[in-house]
């Protein structure tokens, strides 16, 4: 369960004074895992890109993760080997940096002058991969 976290860096930039956005881009990346005092460290990298090219936001930050050793060494071990989450970790993770996104995009967009950055949306992480049409 996640007992933590926090952000490390923000910024913020609007690149055009026309806002006529033709959607908003979101890129969250894991950067790193960690275990340590018998916890889980997973830095993130949060990014929003209001297209095209309208503003851009990157939030940057670490959840900590905690229960028990064996589990939180056996997602640390598959990441390691696969650079990949373990499906139930990874949704309660990325929901969990999508809704800081979320909150601090809010802050951040009143900063540059542009639509808050609300999507509303939870999101499920699929066991098998998609295949893509085509």
């Amino acid at each position: 369960m996640i007992v933590g976290g926090k952000i490390a860096r923000v910024s913020a930039e609007k690149l055009s004074d026309d806002l006529d956005s033709k959607g908003l881009g979101m890129d969250v990346s894991i950067a790193n895992i960690e275990f340590k005092d018998k916890l889980l460290f997973v830095a993130y990298k949060y990014s929003l890109e209001y297209q095209p090219k309208k503003a851009a936001m990157q939030i940057e930050g670490e959840i900590v993760y905690s229960g028990e050793e064996k589990r939180l060494s056996g997602l640390l071990d598959s990441w390691k080997k696969t650079r990949k989450l373990d499906p139930s970790f990874a949704e309660e993770i990325l929901n969990a940096i999508t809704h800081t996104g979320m909150v601090v995009g809010t802050l951040l967009s009143f900063a540059i002058g542009v639509p808050a950055p609300i999507t509303g949306q939870k999101l499920s992480v699929m066991d098998t991969p998609v295949k893509k049409a085509g």
